[in-house]
């Protein structure tokens, strides 16, 4: 499911990319950037009153069928470009977060080539594996009960 997210998301992404190099290659908005950036060579800084003239000469390269301006439109695709990758930056912490509950489990299994720890011999006993002991639980409630504490532990780790 995360592998179709985000290559579903990578093609949406592309297209995106497609439209700012279309609206970026436009030779009247390539030459007013080429002019700005001449003009901020000579000058400490890009200042607010350039800025605002940019953006009136941007606006009046007219607007689209709904009535939207191209810059607009830009900044509109910009966001979508950016709430994308939110989305997979997103997707990609959930999946480790579901996957990191079970880290303990898949180190503890013999068929995978780990050994089999004694949980309870850990040292550093939590509540949870006192009150195994002090119930005089068998040993396997001991070890399940450090072996879910240490789990409890990656999640929050997690979320640190």
């Amino acid at each position: 499911v995360i592998n179709t997210a985000v290559n579903y998301t990578v093609g949406f992404v592309k297209r995106k990319l497609e439209v700012v190099a279309e609206f970026l290659a436009d030779e009247s908005v390539k030459s007013r950037l080429l002019a700005d950036k001449q003009w901020v060579e000579g000058r400490p800084g890009y200042t607010w009153a350039r800025a605002m003239e940019t953006a009136r000469f941007m606006r009046r390269l007219g607007a689209g069928k709904d009535g939207v301006t191209f810059l607009d439109k830009l900044r509109q695709v910009l966001t979508q470009i950016g709430n994308s990758l939110g989305y997979v930056r997103m997707v990609r912490t959930a999946g480790m977060r579901s996957m990191a509950g079970s880290l303990d489990y898949l180190e503890a299994c013999p068929w995978l080539g780990g050994e089999r720890k004694s949980f309870a011999d850990a040292g550093g006993k939590s509540e949870l594996v006192k009150a195994a002991e002090d119930a005089d639980c068998e040993g396997a409630v001991v070890e399940a009960s450090a072996l879910a504490e240490n789990a409890a532990r990656s999640v929050r780790r997690c979320f640190e």
